[in-house]
């Protein structure tokens, strides 16, 4: 990790507090565009998944420079496929999403095989905020919904990297008399059990029991995302790290695990139309 990168993005070996303070500062932004509706949340996905497919697309291209209109449709490839679903809906957005791969892949240079594994990765970022801006789009549900989402895997990210951090040197399950269970992804999806029960209170949202099933669900797919892409590390050191499928930094360092629990729960919404129970 460069040393110039903020101490805010250096994953799971971020200080607690600096983590904390991290997602309270960006859940206040994004919860204060949530609140204004769709449109504002189209235009904060937008920015997101703009961010991402650039880091990812520089980090799996190993910093390789290309033409800047090659770097303008990988910027769209992020950005419009939110906008095309608060225009038009889910399915518009997907196909945006992946058209902006395609393009990617035709105006690319045709030796560079780099390139189809940065468009599967945009695609991705694309889709998932196809999903988030979707889910928002919830004529009744849609603010505590996404609200939920953000709660959930922001609980969770914080839970993983205080355990790393503070607990993980006492969890000695090969020691006699203590317990074998692993507890770094138990006390990790805990964090994202309470949080999104505290979310569904607040809202007054949702049976009990599918809060905290979806819950579970989500927290242990934020955790198994981030605990297989720290584990795969990053495989070129002149690459800026990143964490959508490998590694970690930057804006995909945080945003990593809300790409695929957005992919989850818009999925879970789409196939049976409702999320958990309401």
């Amino acid at each position: 990790m460069s040393a110039n990168t903020p101490s805010a993005y250096k994953g799971f070996n971020l200080e607690t507090g600096d983590r904390i303070l991290f997602f309270l500062k960006v859940g206040i932004v994004a919860l204060v565009f949530l609140t204004f509706g769709v449109g504002a949340t189209a235009i904060l996905a937008a920015a997101a998944c703009a961010a991402m497919a650039y880091e990812w697309f520089y980090m799996t291209t190993s910093g390789r420079r290309f033409d800047e209109p090659l770097v303008g449709i990988v910027l769209a490839a992020g950005a419009v496929p939110p906008f095309t679903t608060f225009a038009v809906g889910a399915a518009g957005g997907a196909a945006v999403a992946f058209l902006g791969g395609a393009f990617l892949l035709m105006m690319g240079p045709r030796d560079n095989g780099l390139l189809v594994k940065s468009a599967l990765g945009i695609v991705v970022i694309g889709i998932a905020g196809v999903c988030f801006v979707w889910m928002r789009d919830h004529p009744e549900h849609g603010l505590a919904l996404t609200a939920w989402l953000i709660f959930v895997v922001a609980a969770t990210e914080i839970g993983t990297g205080f355990y790393d951090r503070n607990l993980a040197a006492r969890d000695g399950g090969d020691t006699a008399g203590q317990s074998t269970l692993p507890m770094g992804p138990v006390f990790s999806i805990a964090c994202g059990l309470i949080a999104g029960i505290v979310a569904a209170i607040f809202y007054r949202e949702g049976s009990l029991f599918w809060v905290i099933l979806m819950s579970v669900l989500v927290a242990l797919i934020v955790y198994l995302t981030g605990e297989l892409t720290r584990r795969m590390g990053n495989p070129d050191e002149d690459a800026p790290p990143g964490s959508l499928l490998l590694g970690r930094g930057a804006v995909i360092e945080n945003f990593d695990g809300l790409v695929w629990a957005s992919i989850f729960a818009g999925t879970v919404m789409m196939v049976f139309g409702a999320l958990y129970g309401w």
